[in-house]
């Protein structure tokens, strides 16, 4: 279904009432192409009754020549910027997230762009259609902000990050499978492709999520792409 996705941007304006899209809302998704026996309508309202009720609001999709789709949203004042393969049918055990605090001000100097690998597991079909209220990566930039960032801090830095994630390790892994699997739906809607991650794990592993740097950055994560 999805042979084209490009410089698709959303704001937060045009969310109305569920199903009623404004026209800022439509030409965000004018780059989608959907295939010829789906309407687009329906599968844009879908997508964006979804999003409307994640409180998310889409900066960037774009897939490129390799199927590779890069995504970018906001909410709860932070940016997450990903990028995944739905035609790879094989599944996601592991996605890469850059992290930036837009709340920030441009020139503030702890604005911060974190980038990490997590695993992920399916939850699609157990987890709330509502909104995720983020508890743990704002706790993560709190303690970030304490640093004093003023170099790039590598996965070199053992101590360090073992001290960031120290009692929020767990918690946080459950955040970002939770962020995963509703852009995993969101994208399932919007593309018609499954997007397919691994069952449920009982074993707890030592790489359940892995920060690989932090640095003090200007803009935002897709301004800067």
């Amino acid at each position: 279904m999805l042979n084209k996705i490009s410089n698709i941007s959303s704001s937060t304006e045009g969310y109305t009432k569920s199903g009623n899209f404004s026209a800022v809302q439509r030409g965000a998704l004018s780059g989608y192409s959907a295939s010829n026996n789906v309407s687009d309508s329906i599968v844009y309202s879908s997508a964006l009754i979804y999003l409307s009720r994640l409180k998310w609001q889409l900066k960037k999709m774009h897939q490129n020549k390799n199927g590779i789709i890069e995504i970018s949203f906001t909410f709860d004042g932070f940016e997450f910027l990903t990028s995944v393969d739905v035609k790879n049918k094989q599944p996601l055990i592991f996605i890469d997230y850059s992290i930036c605090n837009v709340q920030r001000e441009k020139n503030d100097d702890q604005k911060l762009n974190l980038n990490l690998t997590t695993r992920t597991y399916d939850i699609k079909d157990i987890i709330s259609i509502n909104s995720l209220k983020l508890v743990q990566v704002p706790l993560l930039f709190e303690r970030l902000y304490l640093l004093r960032i003023d170099k790039i801090f590598s996965n070199t830095d053992t101590d360090l990050l073992n001290r960031l994630l120290d009692g929020i390790y767990s918690e946080l892994v459950k955040e970002f499978n939770e962020i995963t699997n509703r852009m995993a739906i969101f994208i399932e809607k919007l593309t018609g492709e499954t997007f397919v991650l691994p069952p449920v794990d009982e074993v707890f592993y030592n790489d359940e999520i892995v920060i690989k740097d932090i640095k003090r950055i200007d803009g935002s994560i897709s301004e800067r792409k």
